[in-house]
């Protein structure tokens, strides 16, 4: 680095002569700068949209029940079977059976009779506080500690696993070892423990019910000791009803048959006999109001989308109002800065090509007939959906009189317009032969993809693949997962690093030069005043 002098010779102000020189040569910079932060901005802005789009598509997908997506993003068509908004059950006896329905149970009224509850196996010891072992009292006086000591302990073996205590071990500390059991694989026995020190037994019950479940205890160590012979022994029970006439059993008391969900909650034995069982009529109709609110709820979640999209397409760009320089800040308050910036991210995704061309497909693909359809209907003004002008975005338009009517006349057609699946390869037949949800899905995720491609996946990669597992493929095998705007941002570094060295060298030169002037300056100086004191002196 050149020795700097700053005017001790020449008085003039060298630093400030310099750094007024300087700021002009920074102007280069500054808009290379400039740029990188519309491109950030930029960035950032396309980042927050496919993050949008993404859990626009995952909160539909809940809230619609579409849980069976294929890798590819295909919907599995028995997804609509299990949609339970369809349909509404409602049980006549509401104490011992409720009722829901899936959208493939068959409508009219279901007959049941519950004859038994699924159980679990369970078994209770005696109290351990009077059991005695070996003559002596098997707990200490606290009614919880075993009575060991030294090196004695004690067995219990259940369902083929042994569990010991020693000295110092309490009951909970068997309670805990049957609780947190498992086999040779790791997997959990199943097993739950409990102890009521008051009332001095130990239940063991299996974690879950069925006629499979089973509690065995051998009959060595503490087995016999602290079980009845009848209690150490136990198993399960089914549930068992009949549907329709038809003996139905299951492991659980909440299961599907036909696909009516069932909760059984006590049996319809008839007071005062051992055979015979009341009979409890579950109705299945189509749950119109469900349908529409449903329906409504996604039109809303959509035109929420669009006003989104449209809002940043369409939102004033301010060319006058670039990026603040550093320099630039210091002069300002925090809220000026905050005013100013707010300018300069204004309109950076304006007339956004990825977006308007999204929407545009979509409004198209919503008007396009379905092909194949197995109801009523295959367009979705047939159902009292429209569009409404351009206008106002594409938004859509619910007649609810008329989409009452369709979903009356025929639910499953209106299922079938909004979800139905197709088998295709070929994209645009797929998209023929989609329902109108695969079909904006599918738009969305092309959409996302190539605003990945442009901007990059920033902190969201995990998200979008819970989207579609392939969303990613092409930007990391094609792209090396470098969006456009990465590979933008790197040139402008290189070209900012690049400048940033040529002002150093140039302002060095500046230095150089006048720090030259100054010695020069300065030698004439101590000449003139050599010569002036010789002057005086003859």
């Amino acid at each position: 680095m050149t020795m700097r002098l700053g005017g001790l010779s020449s008085g003039i102000d060298v630093q400030g002569m310099i750094d007024q020189m300087m700021r002009v040569e920074r102007m280069k910079v500054d808009r290379y700068l400039q740029q990188e932060q519309r491109t950030q901005w930029r960035q950032e802005g396309l980042h927050d949209m496919t993050k949008s789009l993404a859990n626009f598509l995952l909160d539909a997908r809940k809230d619609f029940g579409l849980n069976q997506v294929t890798y590819t993003g295909q919907f599995r068509a028995t997804n609509v079977d299990q949609f339970n908004w369809v349909k509404s059950a409602r049980s006549s006896n509401t104490t011992a059976v409720t009722a829901t329905a899936n959208a493939n149970a068959m409508q009219g009224t279901h007959q049941v009779q519950v004859k038994q509850l699924a159980e679990v196996a369970r078994t209770n010891s005696l109290n351990l506080k009077d059991v005695q072992v070996g003559g002596e009292d098997l707990l200490k006086a606290d009614g919880y500690t075993f009575n060991l000591s030294g090196e004695d302990t004690q067995n219990l073996e259940i369902n083929g696993e042994t569990f010991t205590v020693k000295a110092g071990d309490t009951v909970f500390t068997l309670v805990n070892q049957i609780n947190r059991a498992t086999d040779a694989d790791g997997k959990s026995l199943g097993l739950s423990a409990s102890y009521d020190r008051e009332v001095g037994s130990l239940m063991i019950s299996s974690r879950t019910t069925g006629a499979n479940q089973k509690i065995d205890i051998g009959v060595g160590g503490l087995g016999s000791a602290i079980f009845e012979a009848d209690d150490r022994n136990k198993t399960g029970k089914d549930a068992e009803i009949t549907f329709n006439g038809l003996d139905v059993k299951r492991s659980t008391n909440n299961f599907s048959v036909y696909g009516i969900n069932l909760n059984l909650k006590e049996t319809t034995l008839v007071e005062g006999t051992t055979d015979e069982y009341a009979t409890i009529n579950i109705n299945v109709n189509t749950n119109v109001d469900g349908i529409v609110d449903k329906i409504k709820g996604f039109v809303d979640q959509y035109n929420g989308l669009l006003d989104l999209i449209g809002g940043k397409t369409s939102e004033a760009y301010h060319q006058s109002y670039a990026p603040l320089t550093d320099e630039q800040k210091l002069s300002m308050t925090e809220r000026d800065i905050e005013q100013w910036e707010e300018k300069s991210k204004s309109g950076l995704l304006r007339n956004d090509e990825t977006l308007t061309r999204m929407v545009q497909n979509m409004r198209g693909l919503l008007y396009e007939p379905v092909k194949n359809t197995t109801g009523t209907f295959n367009q979705i003004t047939q159902i009292g959906i429209t569009t409404g002008n351009f206008r106002d975005g594409g938004r859509l338009v619910i007649d609810e009189d008329k989409l009452r009517e369709a979903i009356a006349a025929d639910a499953d057609g209106v299922m079938n317009l909004i979800f139905k699946t197709s088998d295709a390869t070929d994209s645009k037949e797929r998209s023929q032969n989609s329902g109108l949800f695969q079909r904006i899905n599918d738009e969305i995720v092309i959409g996302m993809k190539d605003l990945v491609r442009r901007g990059g996946t920033g902190e969201n990669a995990s998200l979008y693949r819970s989207v579609q597992g392939n969303m990613l493929i092409d930007y990391v095998t094609k792209n090396s997962s470098r969006s456009l705007m990465d590979r933008e941002l790197s040139t402008l570094n290189t070209r900012i690093a690049r400048e940033e060295q040529a002002l150093f060298r140039k302002e060095e030169a500046y230095w150089k030069r006048f720090t030259a002037m100054e010695k020069a300056l300065s030698e004439l100086n101590n000449q003139a005043s050599w010569l002036g004191a010789h002057m005086g002196a003859m």
